[in-house]
């Protein structure tokens, strides 16, 4: 006890005497108390790196790093590949032919370790340079195919002389600017495809991308116009040539008759694709592109089959129907790809891990064509992608739905899931006001309640002509002894 007591009065001792030391002893072990909170800080933040030396950390750098995440953020709906390294910092952005716009470049200076920007064969114009310009680390910066002009290139050189920048304008090769069209024109196809679901006519051509047709059936659904008028003739002053085809993925092709000016020569061009990875001139950035289309398709399988596709039927499930897979919707992919840039097979495996499902893995062989190798690249699921798809198609976001890599079948598929649950909708509003009257409705105008927030919202705003289907077409009403809803379709 006598032990214990002197113990109690020792520490006593020890802890008034540490409180009344000098400034000069205490502040040390309080300056690394204070440390330690702020290492605590970060590690428990969504990025839990250590402070680099040389860092500083308060709290302007935590609005840097949320600005940070936020800029991120919007690259990547634009469809940015974007690559970190063991810190968390950026050192790669991807944005090859992307929709994204000289303004979208601004935040670029926030990445402080950016060494390889790929603006390859978007539609950036000498606006960019200000916000190019800002990236004194970069090392490697590749703008072929855009409007970026020689004297920008030449600004960009003289300020940052230690970036190897690639160059090739779409006006020094006019096959660079007719493959260049082509994916423009593709780009603006697949837009209207996404809101009529159906590729324009043979008859109107090219012409219904820029002008609304005035025998239109769904006149409020055309949000062009699509295309500029501009487009409408190939680098040789020839009017591109337009089909639809109905028997086809796609439901369309393309082709210019080159520099002869002469059809069914061998100069000639054909385009069915609205993904044109052959436009690309870095052979990663294709695989990388190629390799996130196909996992977008395996996510798309997984959400009707319950399931990636399985070691044995690989890839080709994306394309084609197995025995028993009653709940196969697809295709899956537009066109399939099987091998990267380099020649190689894509190589597809699925995994089972422990506590968190199945999962996959796709890989290129890389340059030197050997899995396994440092050069190889590698993609794995994408998290929430369903949701993320969902939420843009809801919004009628075209851009974000072509870069989350919806095919034609799942546009069509989508748009009859959801005629089907607007009629359920339908049926249940009629349902609560039989209840409430105690007698049917006699059509639409007598509904006072539409049990879903979403669907009362669009279809108040067309009280004229009542609930319209995805189509944009009016659903019609049958009043018997019951009451019978359809779509117009």
């Amino acid at each position: 006890m006598k032990r214990l007591l002197i113990l109690i009065l020792l520490l006593f001792v020890f802890v008034v005497g540490f409180e009344n030391e000098p400034d000069a002893v205490a502040a040390p072990i309080k300056n690394l108390r204070n440390k330690s909170d702020v290492f605590l800080t970060l590690a428990s933040s969504e990025n839990p790196k250590p402070v680099e030396q040389g860092e500083n950390h308060d709290a302007q750098t935590d609005i840097y790093v949320k600005q940070e995440s936020t800029y991120i953020d919007l690259l990547r709906t634009r469809g940015a590949l974007i690559s970190l390294n063991n810190h968390g910092h950026v050192i790669s952005v991807n944005l090859s032919v992307t929709e994204i716009m000289d303004s979208d470049l601004k935040g670029l200076a926030s990445f402080k370790y950016l060494n390889e920007l790929f603006l390859e064969c978007t539609n950036i114009t000498d606006d960019a340079v200000q916000y190019l310009k800002e990236l004194v680390n970069l090392k490697s910066l590749n703008v072929n195919t855009t409007g970026i002009t020689e004297m920008g290139i030449a600004e960009l050189r003289n300020i940052l002389p230690q970036c190897k920048i690639s160059h090739t304008k779409v006006t020094l090769s006019k096959e660079a600017k007719r493959n260049f069209q082509f994916m423009l024109i593709s780009r603006a196809i697949w837009k209207f495809r996404f809101d009529f679901n159906r590729s324009p006519s043979t008859d109107l051509g090219l012409g219904e991308l820029q002008v609304m047709p005035s025998n239109l059936k769904s006149p409020n659904k055309w949000r062009g116009p699509y295309l500029s008028n501009k487009l409408g003739v190939d680098p040789w002053g020839k009017p591109y040539n337009y089909e639809n085809v109905y028997n086809s993925q796609t439901g369309y092709r393309i082709w210019s008759a080159g520099a002869d000016r002469l059809d069914d020569t061998d100069d000639d061009v054909i385009v069915t694709s609205y993904r044109q990875w052959n436009l690309i001139t870095h052979s990663r950035t294709v695989a990388q592109l190629q390799l996130r289309y196909l996992a977008q398709a395996c996510e798309r399988y997984r959400a009707d089959m319950g399931e990636y596709p399985t070691a044995r039927s690989g890839l080709l499930a994306l394309e084609m129907a197995g025995d028993y897979q009653e709940r196969w919707r697809g295709p899956y992919v537009d066109k399939m790809i099987r091998t990267d840039p380099w020649g190689s097979t894509y190589a597809y495996a699925p995994q089972q891990l422990d506590n968190r499902g199945p999962t996959f893995v796709l890989r290129s062989a890389g340059a030197d064509r050997e899995l396994g190798t440092a050069d190889d690249l590698k993609q794995l699921p994408i998290s929430n992608y369903m949701s993320e798809l969902h939420l843009a198609m809801d919004q009628r976001d075209a851009s974000r739905v072509y870069v989350l890599g919806a095919n034609t079948a799942y546009l069509s598929n989508y748009l009859i899931d959801q005629t089907l649950r607007e009629i359920i909708y339908l049926h249940k509003a009629c349902a609560i006001f039989k209840i409430v009257k105690g007698y049917s409705p006699t059509g639409f105008d007598s509904l006072d309640y539409i049990p879903e927030e979403k669907l009362a919202k669009k279809w108040s705003a067309k009280t004229s002509v009542g609930p319209t289907d995805p189509w944009g077409r009016p659903y019609s009403f049958f009043f018997r002894t019951g009451h019978k809803l359809r779509n117009g379709r």
